[in-house]
């Protein structure tokens, strides 16, 4: 499957120079959120090493904000893949947990006894909205509430046993990667906050799309193999194979192509941001945002994708798949 995960992208690679440093800080904050229990887990989470993604995703990132997309970051796996076995197969169970969390971006402070991956999301929460304008915090509030629900739905998939029609698909896939909130903080640990008259210009909202779906269908290439055998239907590769009839390899190879389109429509696109700002009038301070906001969003992209080819995460039995029945997220600090 490595040969797969080649795409033609284009943008410049970066690391955070903060990496080494601050993956030790994470990880001493898991540890002391109770959210790494035994070698079993260490081992799995080093095997993944989200903080990896975080640095190549937010290079531009410095201190605590570095310190906030690490600790996201491992928040968004955690959670996730508390849903992969048991608690995944009933959908009223899942929206249920996932209730709690939507709680917290709702504005509701977690009670002294609440599971242990909520404390740690109000933790996150308030310093994700820390410096932020009201706008920008309902709009990522909605965001990750929407991200919230997803599970449930995914879990009402498998109880029905199908994969999702293509257009059901494309709907659930913009929103069960967690990108819109992965992308929320671009701004959040950039050090600025788009005005929402060009956030919500047709380009950049295009450009936003791209990103979410570029970074999700890469993902649903490098995870098809192992989600095919744990009985997933999210994905892209699975959706190909089941509703047009293609083979494994063909079906990769078509999801490919449309990574590599969507990536040429971003190129396409970026080149227009200078005379949509200039149409806006926006100030030099908004049009500073808007160029800081694409050059992210291509780093979230090659960062990604450079970091699929070098976790542990997608390999049969690695170090970067936690054990079934092993989690405990839901167990009081």
């Amino acid at each position: 499957m490595s040969a797969n995960l080649d795409f033609d992208i284009p943008f410049a690679f970066h690391v955070n120079p903060e990496l080494d440093q601050a993956r030790q800080r994470n990880r001493r904050w898991l540890a002391e959120h109770g959210l790494l229990a035994g070698g079993t887990e260490h081992a799995a989470h080093a095997g993944v090493d989200v903080e990896r993604l975080a640095a190549y995703a937010y290079p531009h990132a410095r201190g605590a904000d570095v310190d906030l997309a690490m600790r996201f970051a491992s928040f968004f796996l955690l959670y996730d893949d508390q849903f992969t076995y048991q608690l995944g197969q009933d959908p009223r169970a899942v929206a249920a947990v996932a209730d709690q969390f939507a709680e917290v971006v709702r504005g509701h402070r977690p009670s002294a006894d609440a599971p242990k991956l909520v404390t740690a999301l109000d933790e996150i929460w308030q310093d994700w909205c820390a410096g932020m304008s009201p706008t920008w915090c309902r709009r990522s509030a909605y965001h990750w509430e929407q991200y919230f629900v997803i599970p449930a739905h995914e879990a009402a998939l498998r109880a029905r046993g199908i994969v999702p029609a293509e257009d059901c698909f494309m709907e659930l896939r913009d929103i069960s990667g967690f990108m819109y909130p992965i992308l929320d903080l671009c701004d959040r640990v950039g050090g600025y906050e788009l005005d929402p008259v060009v956030f919500h210009a047709p380009e950049l909202s295009v450009l936003r799309h791209i990103t979410v779906q570029v970074v999700s269908f890469a993902n649903d290439i490098a995870s098809a193999d192992k989600e095919r055998r744990d009985g997933e239907t999210d994905n892209l590769v699975l959706v190909y194979e089941h509703r047009r009839g293609l083979s494994p390899q063909d079906a990769v190879e078509r999801a490919r192509a449309l990574v590599n389109a969507r990536v040429r429509r971003f190129i396409e696109l970026e080149a227009e941001l200078p005379a949509v700002c200039d149409a806006l009038g926006l100030p030099d301070d908004q049009h500073r945002a808007v160029f800081r906001y694409a050059r992210d969003l291509r780093a979230w992209i090659s960062g990604y994708c450079q970091w699929q080819r070098e976790t542990h995460r997608y390999s049969p039995g690695g170090p970067g798949n936690f054990p079934r029945n092993e989690h405990h997220m839901m167990a009081p600090r």
